[in-house]
């Protein structure tokens, strides 16, 4: 009875979760980086908009996302546009992990809200910057009710911001020198096995084995260059009308 009791709990609370999983806008194909569902952005807009962000991945390697949706509750998210902009973001994969410096401007008409969404590469002081876009920019032409221009503007206030700003170097990562070290190790290692016993030691088949790594990584890396892979957090701005 207990069991039949946890079972049917179970299916209540995966079709609950289920029944209320947030969705998200198809991603444009390569080449765009307009999703324009509210119908808010002009043809002529659209067209510049899709050419400063073509402009900023070629020259800076910041991918500049400007997104419209008619609601957030047709897309089941009832966390607000701030917790939906980071899902879209991480959902999309703006930027890399490795380079995650992507830009995201969401419009949701029917709440009269915008967000702009930075990677997580971003530091929090920089919220500063995109509340200044937010609100000189963006906001001021949205009350007059000329949204695409608004967004043009806003779209170029970012491409100005990503350009002027100097990227933060990439660390090291944590693992990066006790992994020399054991390389190193397993270097010398493998030399004297190879000396000592040559294709009978364990060197041999280490190096067979490390081949084969090496190939699987790249053959992966491959298949996984370019942009994906990146995650919103990086701070940002809210805004209204």
């Amino acid at each position: 009875m207990n069991f039949i009791k946890i079972l049917f709990f179970s299916l209540i609370v995966f079709y609950s979760s289920n029944s209320y999983a947030v969705s998200f806008p198809i991603k444009p194909p390569a080449g765009n980086f307009v999703t324009d569902e509210a119908r808010m952005i002009s043809i002529e807009d659209k067209q510049a908009i899709n050419l400063i962000a073509e402009n900023l991945l070629k020259e800076q390697q910041v991918p500049l996302y400007v997104v419209t949706i008619n609601s957030l509750l047709e897309y089941d998210s009832i966390d607000g546009i701030a917790n939906y902009a980071i899902e879209l973001f991480n959902n999309w994969g703006i930027g890399n992990k490795t380079h995650n410096y992507g830009i995201l401007l969401l419009i949701s008409k029917n709440e009269r809200k915008v967000r702009i969404e930075f990677g997580s590469n971003y530091d929090r002081r920089y919220d500063i910057d995109a509340f200044k876009i937010m609100n000189n920019f963006i906001i001021p032409e949205f009350k007059e009710s000329n949204f695409s221009n608004g967004i043009l503007s806003g779209t170029k206030a970012l491409d100005n911001f990503a350009r002027r700003i100097e990227l933060p170097e990439q660390k090291a990562p944590k693992w990066l020198y006790p992994l020399l070290i054991i390389t190193i190790l397993s270097i010398v290692g493998i030399a004297f096995s190879l000396f000592k016993n040559g294709r009978k030691g364990w060197g041999w088949a280490f190096l067979a084995g490390i081949g084969f790594l090496i190939w699987m990584l790249l053959r992966s890396s491959g298949r996984n260059s370019g942009f994906g892979g990146g995650s919103g957090g990086g701070g940002g701005a809210n805004g209204s009308w």
